[in-house]
């Protein structure tokens, strides 16, 4: 026969290990297969929305360049590699493809064409960095207004 007592102490333990299990859980900031939020003026994220962007650019018929107006949001997410999800705001660039590099538009030298629009793009990107690995998955963009892409 069980006494109440120790009952009592075996709930209360539990209690105790199940309150410890649910703190170590929620408070763990990067969980093993999920999504983690990242800084979007973190050096990496700059780096992997102009790297995308650029092989959009490479793709798409445009005459001129789109250049990054700035990142709304990205996360990562440790599988086979790291995906990464992107939310950017894009415009159309004065500068032709023609003549400025890519860098060159990268690093501001370029204005944004006159107008009111810009583009939201949701950007999807794999990458296997010990296997030199970058491959942009989706590059999906609407278009919003400018003054959206321009407020911080």
């Amino acid at each position: 026969l069980v006494s109440v007592e120790w009952l009592c102490c075996e709930l209360n333990m539990l209690s105790i290990c199940l309150l410890f299990s649910i703190l170590f859980v929620t408070s763990s900031k990067q969980l093993l297969g999920g999504e983690n939020s990242l800084d979007v003026d973190n050096d990496k994220v700059e780096s992997l929305a102009f790297r995308a962007l650029q092989q959009e650019n490479m793709r798409s018929n445009s005459l001129n360049h789109l250049v990054l107006i700035r990142v709304k949001d990205a996360t990562s997410q440790i599988v086979a590699g790291i995906n990464y999800k992107l939310t950017i705001y894009v415009g159309e660039s004065e500068c032709s493809k023609n003549t400025v590099s890519a860098q060159d538009a990268h690093q501001n030298r370029c204005k944004l064409v006159s107008g009111d629009d810009a583009r939201l793009c949701k950007v999807t990107i794999h990458e296997k960095p010990w296997l030199n690995v970058f491959e942009v998955a989706d590059f999906d963009c609407t278009s919003v207004p400018r003054a959206e892409a321009l407020q911080a």
